[in-house]
């Protein structure tokens, strides 16, 4: 594997985020300061005291806090918050996950044959998007999407080879997308899976039966369910308890969704002016700040699109999904 590139990768998340690396600043934008740093250090003061962090007494008359995915207490790469000062591991957590996030893009990229180059663009393209720029302060789903790429790796190794470790590892890597504490985004990925297992086997250097291929499939639900069970089973238990458990109004749940004139975003940054006009922005699609791509990558995809290669479809399937 070319060391180059990944260390490019690395250069280039160091030289985003120097400003916050040079001024000795934290992350605090938007739902950070309220939602997601409150919580964090609430579970590490108790980890450090060791007492177990099931309950935080601050919320309202008190509200389950290892229940509550979004602190991530069972996250394992948050053990950094229990070796390093708060501030610095989560600087150090959120920089790390987009650097993570582009080497596992390229990873998966390259094992679809794409050139080195094809795969440093790709994975840069995806690092510097407007999506996952947008998750600096959603760190839930910043962390479990850069996971993916390896989960859809694994799966598609299992596909190739029929070597069963492939699957532990795809279910792994799907637990650990779980315990980032944003369950919309594994939700996403099981459907990615779902899709792959329809399609031709990428590389076809194994004829797996369809039947097999489902057979793999349940296989790696059925170890996603054992590894995740120490947070899925109180998290689930919560879920029974709250307010969500009669489900959400049609208008509610899709009351920030993208919009078909929300596309013109991928290429034009800011297009309707949410940002510049607070009240435009709670009437458009604002839980992400951006989805913009620009037109580069969107050029780019066209080429490889319109070759023969049959596994292009795979990835209009991902898209359509």
């Amino acid at each position: 594997m070319p060391f180059l590139p990944i260390l490019l990768l690395f250069v280039l998340t160091i030289a985003y985020f120097y400003p916050i690396l040079s001024a000795g600043t934290v992350f605090v934008e938007r739902d950070l300061s309220t939602y997601f740093i409150p919580p964090r250090m609430l579970w590490v003061r108790l980890v450090k005291s060791l007492t177990p962090p099931f309950w935080n007494p601050h919320n309202y008359a008190g509200i389950p806090l290892l229940a509550t995915l979004q602190p991530g207490a069972l996250y394992p790469p948050h053990v950094l918050y229990l070796l390093l000062p708060f501030p610095m591991a989560l600087d150090s957590l959120i920089m790390l996950h987009y650097f993570f996030t582009g080497l596992t893009t390229y990873l998966l990229i390259r094992y679809f044959d794409a050139s080195v180059e094809a795969a440093f663009a790709g994975a840069a393209a995806f690092m510097f998007s407007g999506y996952l720029l947008s998750l600096n302060s959603l760190p839930t789903h910043l962390f479990a999407v850069s996971w993916s790429p390896l989960v859809v790796l694994s799966f598609l190794r299992y596909l190739d080879t029929a070597r069963r470790h492939h699957l532990v590892l795809s279910s792994l890597f799907l637990s650990m997308e779980f315990l980032a504490g944003a369950p919309e985004i594994p939700m996403a990925t099981i459907l990615a899976l779902a899709l792959i297992m329809l399609c031709p086997s990428p590389r076809g250097s194994f004829k797996m039966a369809l039947f097999r291929k489902f057979a793999g499939f349940c296989l790696l639900g059925l170890l996603f369910l054992l590894l995740s069970a120490v947070q899925l089973v109180p998290f689930l238990e919560l879920r029974s308890l709250s307010i969500r458990q009669s489900g959400l109004s049609l208008r509610e749940a899709t009351l920030w969704s993208l919009t078909f004139k929300d596309f013109i975003q991928f290429f034009v940054d800011d297009a309707f002016g949410a940002f510049r006009n607070m009240d435009r922005y709670w009437q458009n699609q604002a839980w992400l700040k951006t989805i913009y791509m620009g037109f580069i990558p969107f050029a780019l995809s066209v080429f490889y699109f319109l070759s023969k290669d049959k596994r292009r479809l795979l990835f209009l399937a991902e898209t359509q999904g």
